[in-house]
C-alpha cells in the first residue's frame, strides 16, 4: 500500500525553488511531455540580475519594456539551445523586480555623480581631463 503523505501537493513543489521546481511540480504530467520537455538555462536571480543591469545600461531607457528586456534575456541565455519562444515568460516577475531595482541603484549612482563625484570619476579617463 502507497503511503497517502507521500502525495504530492501543489503548494509543495512550489515552495522550494531552483532546479527541484520542475521535476517536484509536475510529476506524471512532465514524463508525459516526452521529447518537448527540454533542459532550460539556469534561470536564477543571480544570472538574471547583471544581465539586466548591463541591459539597462547599454539601452536607452525611453524605448526600453520589460518585454523587450524579455526578449533580449531569452536570446542571451538561449544561445546554442533550440528553446520554445517564450521559455522565460515564468520568470517575468523576478525579471519586472531586478529592473526596478537595478533602476533605483542606476538612478543613485548617476545622482551621485552629478552631486560632486564625477570631478573624480572624469580624471580617471585619459582623454577628459
Amino acid at each position: 500500500p502507497r503511503d497517502p503523505r507521500r502525495t504530492p501537493h501543489p503548494a509543495a513543489g512550489s515552495s522550494e525553488g531552483g532546479a527541484g521546481d520542475a521535476a517536484g511540480s509536475g510529476g506524471a504530467s512532465s514524463e508525459a511531455r516526452g521529447p518537448l520537455a527540454v533542459k532550460l538555462p539556469d534561470v536564477s536571480e543571480v544570472v538574471l540580475a547583471p544581465l539586466v543591469e548591463q541591459l539597462l545600461r547599454a539601452e536607452d531607457w525611453d524605448t526600453l519594456t520589460v518585454k523587450l528586456i524579455l526578449r533580449k534575456l531569452e536570446e542571451q541565455l538561449a544561445v546554442g539551445a533550440e528553446l520554445p519562444v517564450g521559455w522565460i515568460q515564468p520568470h517575468k516577475q523576478s525579471v519586472k523586480r531586478l529592473v526596478a531595482l537595478s533602476m533605483a541603484d542606476i538612478r543613485v549612482e548617476r545622482k551621485e555623480e552629478e552631486e560632486g563625484q564625477a570631478p573624480r570619476r572624469a580624471s580617471r579617463g585619459r582623454g577628459k581631463q
